[in-house]
């Protein structure tokens, strides 16, 4: 890093600032060299930089800026909360819809067999009426000759 000071500089330093400030020592100066540097390498003098700015270019101050950041967070928790309730709620309704439709099917399917079975059954029920109305005139025709027969015996009889 070519901003790092040598021990000559720091102790130069030092003493300057004593002038100014008397009881600063260069484990002060170190400390806040330290510190300079950890706030370099975390982003937050970045931040307190842009929040600066958008003060100045914008009019709005820190602490607004800072309350809106802290609002948009809850907000986005809350947000996120949401959006987890919702995607629960939307597996739960995808779970029923696929089981509505899988009871669907089997009702279709057995309606399917239960029309099957009842045109079966009409098949049936009317090849066995036309056999009822071809034995009726089957009857009828031997009733006939029946009847025939035994008038020509009632008219040999007498």
């Amino acid at each position: 890093m070519g901003n790092e000071l040598t021990t000559d500089e720091i102790k130069e330093t030092a003493r300057i600032v004593r002038i100014y400030c008397p009881g600063f020592s260069e484990e002060k100066f170190e400390s806040l060299m330290e510190l300079e540097n950890q706030l370099a390498n975390s982003g937050h003098l970045q931040t307190v930089q842009a929040l600066l700015r958008l003060e100045e270019e914008k009019g709005v101050p820190c602490t607004e800026a800072l309350d809106a950041c802290e609002e948009l967070f809850d907000r986005s928790v809350k947000l996120k909360k949401e959006v987890d309730d919702l995607e629960q709620r939307l597996a739960k309704v995808a779970d029923q819809t696929k089981q509505a439709m899988e009871t669907y099917s089997n009702l279709k399917s057995t309606i399917k067999k239960a029309e099957e079975h009842l045109a079966d059954v009409r098949n049936q029920s009317q090849k066995e009426e036309q056999e009822m109305i071809a034995f009726r005139k089957r009857a009828e025709a031997e009733k006939r000759i029946i009847n025939q027969e035994i008038e020509d015996y009632h008219r040999r009889l007498t």
